[in-house]
């Protein structure tokens, strides 16, 4: 099942407009046209960013939770090959993310 985070993509949306207005005081959202409301959501949401600094891409990407593909396969093939896991921002992610011992009780 699919759940879309409407937060999340009218931040991202926010955050296009503090791109775009660069040093400029940003557009408040709340007072586009509804033209150029789905304008800007499709620019936020279509994977081509041409134009931008990766940063403001990754930021984008991030706040839409959007990934590269096989993101997640690439981390799993990383987790295999480390038996104690590994340490994300001082959080640790085992090896295995449920042992049967510890899914049982």
């Amino acid at each position: 099942m699919i759940k879309i985070r409407i937060g999340w993509i009218v931040q991202a949306m926010k955050h296009e407009l503090k791109i775009r207005a660069g040093d400029m005081p940003p557009q408040d959202i709340y007072q586009l046209s509804p033209s150029d409301i789905k304008q800007l959501l499709l620019d936020v949401l279509q994977p081509q960013h041409t134009g931008r600094s990766w940063l403001n891409r990754r930021q984008i990407d991030g706040s839409l939770n959007r990934t590269s593909l096989g993101f997640y396969d690439r981390v799993w093939q990383i987790l295999e090959r480390t038996p104690n896991g590994i340490m994300v921002a001082g959080t640790h992610l085992p090896q295995v993310p449920a042992s049967p011992d510890t899914a049982a009780g």
